[in-house]
């Protein structure tokens, strides 16, 4: 018998059954189960299409890349036999907020109200040395998937010692972005420093006066120093997703106005962020285009099958939250509501054990990579 919730063309309901499920249990009508803590409410969601489930880790990942994965057309790879790394990202999600307001037009003499809602969640229990742990020890396993598919990897001091090298708008790693819904940590293989594109929404303003011109140049300059093709790649660690209420702007009639933010607890590798970008040692024209490589993107979000996060709420009195919130659903619902003009700041840490974050950040960032070298190897052949 077909579940409806699994099925994948029911997508849609279920993510409307997820959520109305979570309401109930949030207002304590229901007792939560696993199966909801699948729902991801926010920016995962509206990038999974339909996949805000636990990733399979069993099945083989050439059959997962077909389904999680967006290709680019690949016919350029065909031969390819050598690759580089100059740039090997993991950016890891240090806090996340996120502000919602409702207002309640007026009706009548002393009618109307507006409310908002403000939620921020700091990941606690993991430092920069954790974080570049993993990261070399992601960077290691890549490698080895590549050779094992028969390609050639250039050493990273290969890569450093290139001429051009140096010409790439460098920063060191770790390096911290604060932007106004998360702030993140990016860290690179040990010794390397990272670069980002001109324009990466990452930095305010596209942050970078590198001309795209002048980028093309160098990468073009660096494949043939190498003798190799490039790979940039990225991967996104997230660990809370936050949706404010959608009541919209005027949003009911009468007294009281209430605000919403919900959010999920998951270590997540992010959609449409966590990617392979391939660049050719040899292209089909003489002028390297600003968007001469081929992309591997992850299209839905690989989510780890097990809770690993403790939130506490700091806000005021610093209680642990109740388990069947944390544990089974991993959500929280921070609520501002009432006549004329009322809000509300909410504050939590989600406490995780580092060694086990480390684990399962890996497993399945391996996981995650092991699609997308699947996809080179085939390309390649």
């Amino acid at each position: 018998m077909v579940d409806p919730l699994t099925e994948p063309s029911n997508a849609p309901m279920r993510l409307t059954l997820l959520r109305r499920t979570a309401a109930l249990a949030l207002a304590g009508i229901i007792t939560a189960t696993p199966t909801v803590q699948a729902g991801l409410l926010g920016k995962i969601a509206k990038l999974a299409e339909k996949k805000p489930v636990p990733f399979d880790l069993q099945t083989p990942p050439e059959v997962l890349a077909k389904d999680y994965l967006k290709i680019d057309k690949l016919d350029g790879l065909k031969g390819l036999k050598r690759v580089a790394f100059p740039a090997f990202q993991v950016e890891f999600e240090l806090e996340s907020n996120e502000s919602a307001t409702s207002v309640a037009r007026q009706v009548g003499e002393g009618g109307g109200a507006q409310s908002s809602v403000s939620t921020r969640y700091f990941l606690k229990g993991i430092d920069e040395a954790r974080c570049q742990k993993i990261t070399d020890d992601l960077y290691a396993a890549v490698v080895a998937q590549l050779q094992e598919s028969g390609l050639e990897v250039v050493p990273l001091d290969s890569v450093k010692a290139a001429p051009s090298w140096s010409k790439l708008p460098l920063k060191p790693t770790p390096f911290k972005i604060d932007k106004s819904k998360h702030d993140s940590m990016f860290c690179a293989p040990q010794g390397m420093q990272t670069y980002f594109r001109p324009g990466d929404q990452r930095l305010e303003f596209g942050g970078i006066s590198f001309s795209a011109l002048d980028w093309n140049g160098v990468c073009k300059a660096l494949a043939t120093d190498l003798d190799s093709a490039l790979i940039e790649a990225r991967f996104v660690v997230t660990f809370c997703d936050l949706e404010g209420s959608k009541q919209g702007f005027w949003a009911t009639y009468g007294t009281t106005a209430t605000a919403s933010v919900k959010s999920t607890l998951a270590l997540t590798f992010l959609p449409g962020e966590t990617r392979f970008w391939v660049l050719p040692k040899e292209t089909k024209t003489s002028v390297f285009k600003a968007q001469n490589h081929l992309a591997l993107t992850l299209k839905h979000p690989v989510m780890a099958g097990k809770q690993l996060f403790e939130v506490k709420d700091i806000t005021t009195t610093g209680q642990k939250l109740g388990d069947a919130a944390v544990t089974a659903l991993g959500v929280v619902s921070s609520l501002s509501g009432g006549r004329n003009m009322s809000s509300r700041t909410k504050q939590y840490e989600a406490h995780v054990d580092g060694a086990e974050y480390a684990e399962v950040t890996q497993t399945y960032g391996a996981a995650v990579a092991k699609m997308f070298v699947s996809q080179l190897k085939l390309s390649s052949q």
